[in-house]
Order: C-alpha cells, then structure tokens, then sequence
C-alpha cells in the first residue's frame, strides 16, 4: 500500500491500507494498526483532505504515545505539522514539528530526522519541491517528498 501512496494510487493504498488493519484487528496487534492508521491518514492528506488527515494523525500521535512508541510516534506527529502546514497552521505545525525533531534528535534517528526536515519545508510559503537526485531510501523521506511535491504542484500556499 505505501508503494502505491509513493506513486498517487490513492484508492488503491486506501484498499490496501483498509485491508491490513481488517486483518489486524482480528491479530489485537494495537501497535502495528496505529502505525498503519497514520498511513492510512496520509492517504487522506495525499488526497487533499488535510481535516481529516490531521484528525487521523492526531488519534495516531495519542495512541502511539499511550504504547510507548516514541520513534513511531514522533514521525507521524511530524507528519501531523506538515498537514497542519498545508492548511495555513503554521503556528501549530511547527510545535509539532519542533516536538518531532527533539524525540528523534534525542533518539539519535537520522532516518526519521531527515523525513521532519523535509516537512519542515512545508511550512515555507510556496515551497520548492525538488528531492535530491538519487532518492533517499527510507519510504518515510521518500513519501514526505511526494507530500511536497504534491502541495507544490497545487501551488498551494
């Protein structure tokens, strides 16, 4: 399902997504739903409904923090700042943001570190969306690019 969210298949990562936390409410797995719940939430802010997104991110945030997952927890409360960012928020989003990056700089995480620093850039006016040549690796960095690239080519302020 994120393969398909990396490349705009929106109804198709949604199905996906949908499917895998069918499959594990049967398993109790709570971790592994929250974490598939906050993908699923991004769908929506691929999709342009940044309101419903960022009510998803947010019950991901306080479910993740409830399981002590702080890496997990963090990135999706940076992706929270970068939905808030997308609608004007930008005092919100950066406390979320700024929140994001002390638990993974405290971490030590550099992957999820770089993924914050991408969405950070969505709190720039009219952000320039041009990902490095060679794309990063982790599928985290690689989706807060799209998010970008997605709000710039909407010309979104």
């Amino acid at each position: 399902a994120t393969l398909q969210l990396e490349l705009g298949h929106l109804e198709e990562a949604r199905a996906g997504y949908e499917l895998t936390l069918a499959l594990l409410d049967g398993a109790r797995d709570v971790r592994s739903h929250a974490l598939f719940s906050g993908y699923l939430a991004l769908t929506d802010a691929f999709a342009g409904h940044g309101q419903q997104a960022a009510a998803g991110l947010r019950q991901v945030v306080r479910r993740l923090g409830v399981l002590g997952e702080l890496r997990f927890g963090a990135l999706f409360e940076a992706c929270l700042g970068a939905v808030l960012a997308m609608a004007g928020e930008r005092e919100e989003a950066a406390g979320h943001l700024d929140a994001a990056q002390e638990r993974l700089a405290a971490q030590g995480d550099q992957v999820f570190l770089e993924a914050v620093a991408v969405h950070r850039r969505q709190l720039e006016p009219s952000p320039h969306a041009e990902p490095p040549a060679a794309l990063p690796r982790d599928n985290d960095v690689r989706l807060a690019w799209k998010l970008l690239e997605r709000r710039a080519a909407r010309g979104e302020a």
